[in-house]
């Protein structure tokens, strides 16, 4: 009962993350050859953000500290957020 919450944290985690991908895909549609190998970092990076802090709650859920756990998986959504954000006011 107490790995609810991690585990709630890293499927909004998993879902922001191919929300965002797919956001990225979405921009390729119109960009320069430039621009998409920019946006190809990006995917890559988010990618590569939530996949750290996945198994970074993992390993603090095996520890035994399941409410660092929910930070830690739930701190890439955030981020994710705040990128969307920035991504849709430009």
């Amino acid at each position: 009962m107490t790995f609810l919450i991690p585990i709630g944290a890293m499927i909004c985690t998993v879902l922001g993350t191919l929300t965002a991908v797919v956001f990225c895909m979405g921009m390729q549609a119109n960009a320069s050859a430039s621009a998409i190998r920019q946006i190809k970092i990006w995917m890559m990076g988010i990618s590569v953000l939530s996949l750290v802090a996945l198994v970074a709650a993992g390993f603090l859920m095996h520890a035994g500290q399941p409410e660092s756990a929910a930070g830690v998986a739930f701190a890439p959504t955030v981020v994710l957020g705040i990128l969307l954000i920035v991504a849709l006011l430009k």
